[in-house]
């Protein structure tokens, strides 16, 4: 009934079962191919959840204690924009005071034609009444 290859000397041992060998005819490189490719995007998959658990451990340090460097590069942004706001103001209170220059001169202007105009008038006026006409 049962003989002696019956009965393992192990109690819970595995059974291999033969896989069949892939036959390279009919498409077996192609589906190497695949797994080579399956493969290879998990590998891309472990590296960026890798890259995205190092840049979040990043981002949390330099919330809590931000690098000399990147502190630094903050101030020379802030620095710069205030240089630019300053010289926007500046140009702005010299785009005033030219205008205001400006309108003085251009009133003083009109002022002497004014009475450039009037002198000549005067003028003509003396000559009328010396030569009677």
């Amino acid at each position: 009934m049962f003989g002696l290859s019956s009965f393992s000397s192990q109690p819970f041992c595995t059974i291999e079962l033969n896989r069949p060998t892939m036959d390279k005819h009919d498409g077996g490189y192609k589906k190497s191919k695949l797994e080579k490719k399956l493969a290879e995007a998990r590998l891309k998959l472990i590296e960026a959840k890798k890259e995205q658990r190092l840049a979040r451990r990043q981002a949390i340090t330099d919330l809590v204690s931000p690098t000399p460097k990147k502190v630094l590069n903050k101030i020379i942004a802030a620095t710069k924009e205030i240089k630019e706001i300053e010289q926007e103001q500046h140009e702005y209170v010299n785009t005033f005071y030219i205008e205001q220059e400006l309108a003085r001169i251009t009133a003083h202007y009109e002022i002497m034609r004014i009475m450039h105009i009037q002198a000549q008038d005067e003028e003509d006026a003396i000559l009328a009444l010396f030569l009677g006409e």
